[in-house]
């Protein structure tokens, strides 16, 4: 409870102050009833465990419990039906694979423990991998321009063509294109319910023909930009379509601000990938049939020839008449960055507590294991096997239940993470569902470590085996 409530949270929210500096002091408080909750399903997991494991101890006769259990019979699996497998095994081999099933309980705990280390692995990875995906895929393939300037809309011609002379005067600029940028609200209801509303961008550029040069238009998971702007409706982002719950072909009922009484319905047309905020795209003829005026500049969004170079470049147009505010892509960038930075710690978390899963799973299941199988095990050792070979005979199984646990855990942990991302987003984020072929050998690589380890720690315990236990009698 005390790491659950205060040191882990603690962390989680400094690690973010890092990137958003207006979060204030953390304050962390402990929730009585988070605390009761996870209490009683710890009490529950543990005396549940304690009751199936003693009821049937307990429903024996003394007589019966005092004499060892006898090990359980071994019986032919499929694989001996395979005799172009099975022959090539040698004698080790073909025992570990009776006893893989011969101990059934032992081999799902081991299957489902390292599987849920490796799906928690995964999901620690993947968090970052979703994280840097958004800010990978928005400022590198959806906006293809380098940087947005808002202007004065309320410029004469000549003002404006002065202003536009002055930011092509700029060696680094190589090209741009005038724009309308307005924040509106939307609702898939109808025109007369507005509690279902969700802001957005109304993006209208002035040249349609250009305007997929500086912002991709495609479905999400397309190679090539592939949708385009109609006369006949809009295309708006994948988050904001599934925060409205339409689908191409509904409509949206759309209002320019808060205090426009008369929403305008519109067809959407098309669904485009995005991960930062929510955009509408609209013709600028479409604009002018909903609400007979034209749209008017008021953003620019450029292309430059040394987009690193975006210190110089702000402070240089900000000094041109007309141009109200500066946003360069490299500096948006920068700032993702640094969060995903500060996720670290989370992904150190799951890697600590996937250690510690995989651990005592594996640590219990092999020493019951032993225990279960001492006399066995002393017998061979009295039989000639050394403690390498002995060794290798108890942790051939692990070895395979590792492997086997380790590919279940890519699926639970492909699952869980799709999960979680989906899961944290907010209105106006949409993470990367991508989860790195490295993150996945990483993750297996930790695993399987993790059982290494744990076998290592248990070889200790296999010499000290006394071949004298082998002689003795049990009655």
């Amino acid at each position: 409870m005390f790491l659950g409530e205060f040191t882990i949270p603690y962390f989680i929210v400094s690690a973010y102050k890092t990137a958003y500096y207006n979060l204030g002091d953390t304050v962390v408080t402990l929730n009585v009833v988070h605390a009761l909750v996870a209490s009683l399903a710890a009490i529950i997991c543990t005396i549940g465990a304690t009751f199936f494991a003693c009821y049937k101890e307990l429903r024996a006769a003394p007589a019966e419990l005092m004499r060892p259990e006898a090990p359980k019979a071994g019986k032919r699996i499929l694989l001996e039906n395979i005799d172009a497998i099975w022959e090539r095994l040698n004698f080790g081999q073909k025992a570990a694979m009776r006893n893989l099933f011969r101990y059934k309980k032992r081999f799902f705990m081991t299957l489902f423990g390292v599987g849920g280390c490796m799906a928690l692995l995964l999901v620690g990875l993947g968090i970052r991998d979703s994280v840097s995906a958004m800010a990978n895929n928005q400022y590198g393939e959806v906006f293809k321009y380098d940087g947005i300037v808002s202007v004065d809309s309320t410029l004469t011609r000549a003002q404006r063509r002065a202003m536009l002379s002055d930011i092509s005067d700029i060696s680094d600029i190589t090209d741009y294109i005038q724009a309308n940028r307005t924040m509106v609200y939307a609702t898939s209801k109808s025109a007369d319910n507005l509690a279902d509303e969700k802001n957005a961008y109304l993006v209208i550029p002035r040249d349609t023909d250009t305007f997929e040069e500086y912002i991709s238009i495609r479905e999400r998971g397309s190679l090539v930009d592939e949708l385009e702007l109609s006369d006949e409706g809009v295309i708006i982002t994948e988050k904001y379509a599934k925060l409205l719950g339409i689908s191409i072909g509904d409509s949206i009922y759309v209002r320019l601000s808060e205090s426009d009484a008369y929403p305008k319905e519109v067809k959407v047309v098309g669904i485009t990938e995005n991960y930062i905020f929510n955009y509408i795209y609209m013709t600028p003829k479409l604009y002018q049939s909903l609400y007979n005026v034209t749209a008017e500049t008021n953003v620019l969004l450029l292309k430059m020839e040394d987009a690193a170079n975006t210190e110089d470049i702000s402070s240089r147009l900000l000094k041109i008449s007309g141009v109200n505010s500066v946003t360069m892509n490299e500096d948006e960038l920068q700032e993702l960055n640094t969060v995903i930075n500060s996720l670290y710690f989370i992904v150190i978390l799951m890697i600590v507590a996937a250690a510690i899963l995989a651990f005592v799973v594996l640590y219990n299941l092999n020493n019951i294991n032993i225990s279960e199988r001492r006399r066995e095990l002393a017998t061979l050792k009295l039989l000639g096997f050394y403690d390498g070979e002995l060794s290798t005979y108890v942790y051939r199984e692990n070895v395979v239940l590792t492997i086997l646990g380790t590919i279940l855990g890519i699926f639970l942990g492909i699952i869980l993470h799709r999960f979680v991302m989906i899961t944290v987003e907010t209105d106006v984020y949409m993470f990367g569902r991508e989860l790195q072929p490295l993150s996945i050998w990483i993750g297996a690589a930790l695993t399987i470590n993790f059982a290494l380890a744990t076998n290592l720690i248990m070889y200790f315990r296999l010499k000290k085996i006394d071949m004298i236990e082998s002689l003795k009698s049990v009655e």
